[in-house]
Formats: structure tokens, sequence, C-alpha cells
């Protein structure tokens, strides 16, 4: 699937302070590319699935067969964030 390209930097923030207030499983995962904000990393294929119902009103599965992690990781720093690699 690819990434809806209307996802901008402030559906991107609206998923961080979602994702703050309610936590998930998810960051437990290992992953390889994660968004770095101050000390807190987020895993980058629940943050664009997520993302994508702030820009969209879609919630997206996380399917780890659905997206290409490095499309991810460089859509994500197109928007001027850090993305980290583990």
């Amino acid at each position: 699937m690819a990434i809806s390209r209307n996802i901008k930097r402030e559906h991107i923030l609206s998923t961080i302070i979602h994702i703050d207030k309610f936590p998930t499983d998810k960051r437990k995962e290992g992953r390889k590319y994660f968004l770095q904000i101050g000390k807190i990393s987020y895993p980058v294929n629940e943050v664009i699935c997520i993302a994508n119902f702030f820009a969209n009103g879609v919630l997206l599965l996380h399917d780890p067969n659905d997206f290409n992690r490095e499309k991810e990781k460089k859509y994500l720093e197109s928007l001027n964030f850090e993305v980290i690699e583990i």
C-alpha cells in the first residue's frame, strides 16, 4: 500500500500526541526504523497508519507486509522528522 501523500507534518504531530495518550505495545515490537521525537522513539509503521486517520479519516491496519519501511522512513524525513535505524 502506498503512503497517502496528503499526510502532512501536522498529521504526524497529532499522531504522536495520540500515541502518547493511548500507548500500545507496538513500541515494544522489534522494528528497523523509528521516528525519534526527543528521547522517545515511535515505530514508523504505527505512525503512518495512525497519521492516515488524521489525514483521511481511515485508520490503516498494522500489517507488516503492507508498507515498505524504507519508503516510510524517507517520507517522514521529507517532512523534516528524524528517523533512526535500530
